[in-house]
């Protein structure tokens, strides 16, 4: 349920690719909090970029993330982006910025950057 997606903290192990997959599909998905959750990967950003209607996606403390899932993190739509608390390096994640035109993101550091449109 969208109250369960909201509750920080409180995330499954068991929250899969395809789970994201259907999420995704949602027609009406504008926000997706998943801060804190230790199980956002590759897979689960790939399935999220096929997202037609993401605008905003929280990722905060989801200290289990690496640079792949981010470098595989591609939906057309997005504009806020919360890495805060990531355990990748701001300068690092600066390389990425380009894959997320007309995007407000949220550096692991707490430091904002606003990407330029494509």
């Amino acid at each position: 349920s969208r109250d369960a997606m909201a509750a920080k903290g409180t995330w499954a192990p068991a929250v899969t690719a395809r789970g994201l997959a259907a999420v995704a599909a949602l027609p009406q998905l504008e926000r997706l909090d998943a801060s804190q959750a230790p199980w956002f990967d590759a897979a689960c950003a790939r399935a999220l970029s096929a997202s037609a209607t993401l605008r905003v996606l929280d990722l905060s403390r989801c200290t289990e993330t690496t640079f792949d899932a981010l470098q595989a993190l591609r939906p057309e739509g997005l504009r806020e982006l919360d890495l805060y608390g990531v355990r990748i390096p701001d300068a690092r994640v600066r390389t990425l910025l380009p894959n997320w035109p007309s995007c407000r993101v949220r550096l692991p550091s707490g430091a904002t950057e606003t990407t330029a449109p494509r």
